[in-house]
């Protein structure tokens, strides 16, 4: 008969090892899948936005002046200091950055409404004759 040892201190070492190397694995894939669906629910809060003014567009006809239309809070994500702020101002989707007043993308003309405020759940734009704090509330949805 043959009698084999097994030192017990040897196979819960490997074993912990392999199990923090899944943990951290999971971990990993937790933050990722957040940062995915966080991307997701922006870029169809975009879409919708786009959509909306597209439909509103065809249905009237009519341009709209920079001042009849207010800005619209459509994501805001983010934390410490990288919040970034998805915004409809004048129907076309603008993103803002915390700490930076204008807003992300191509300088081809002044932007309507400049960046002055930004908390994980308001934002305060300016513009030239008027001013808008956007907030979030409890209730997970988005208004004016």
């Amino acid at each position: 008969m043959v009698c084999l040892a097994i030192s017990p201190s040897a196979a819960p070492t490997h074993a912990s090892a392999a199990s923090a190397a899944s943990i951290a694995a999971q971990e990993e894939a937790d933050r990722m899948l957040v940062y995915e669906l966080m991307q997701l629910e922006a870029d169809a809060a975009l879409n919708q936005a786009r959509t909306g003014v597209l439909r509103a567009g065809r249905h009237d006809g009519m341009e709209t002046s920079p001042s009849a239309d207010r800005p619209k809070l459509l994501a805001l994500y983010g934390s410490g200091d990288r919040l970034l702020a998805h915004v409809s101002v004048n129907g076309q989707p603008m993103v803002y950055v915390r700490g930076r007043a204008r807003p992300l993308g191509p300088v081809q003309q002044e932007p309507a409404y400049l960046l002055r405020e930004m908390s994980a759940s308001c934002v305060r734009l300016e513009g030239e004759q008027d001013s808008h704090t956007l907030c979030v509330y409890p209730d997970l949805q988005v208004r004016p």
